[in-house]
């Protein structure tokens, strides 16, 4: 006969196996709960274009990272969360965003700046000047509306051509 006080006993003789730190039982559930969650949260794509061509796949809460903004291994490799409200830094994917994921810096090619005279960045330090909350660093000279301008970011003070743009 199997009584309460039976199985107890067993769970008790086993106990180790299932409470021990990183091998028990216990803790293969977790590890294997949290892989399970990772490969239905997070997406990697090659490309921005990429993300975006399979956005029918892509849901509110996922976190989506990209390997290069225009290509893989471009640089501009970043994470970005999927919401249903753009922050400003968003990347529209049908009716939903993709915002980007601030890490320890912002990288401008991480919202397509592009440095080349062929690249009208305009539209991408608009996205940029929207969404800066923290410290962002940066001095490179970029092609804006057919002009080449430096622009220094720091501290949250924008300069161009060593003017203060004031948002």
């Amino acid at each position: 006969n199997i009584t309460t006080e039976n199985i107890k006993q067993v769970l008790n003789s086993h106990e180790n196996d299932i409470n021990t730190p990183n091998t028990g039982i216990k803790a293969r559930v977790t590890t294997l709960e949290s892989q399970i969650a990772d490969e239905n949260l997070v997406k990697i794509y090659n490309t921005v274009a990429d993300m975006q061509a399979d956005s029918a796949n892509i849901t509110e809460g996922m976190i989506v990272e990209v390997l290069g903004y225009y290509e893989k291994g471009d640089g501009a490799g970043h994470k970005r969360k999927v919401s249903a409200t753009d922050d400003g830094s968003g990347i529209a994917l049908g009716s939903l965003f993709a915002n980007y994921i601030l890490e320890k810096k912002i990288y401008i090619n991480h919202f397509g700046a592009k440095v080349d005279n062929n690249f009208n960045n305009y539209n991408v330090f608009i996205k940029i000047m929207n969404y800066i909350k923290n410290t962002f660093a940066v001095t490179d000279t970029y092609l804006v509306n057919s002009k080449s301008i430096k622009i220094v970011i720091k501290d949250g003070i924008f300069k161009i051509n060593g003017k203060v743009l004031t948002l």
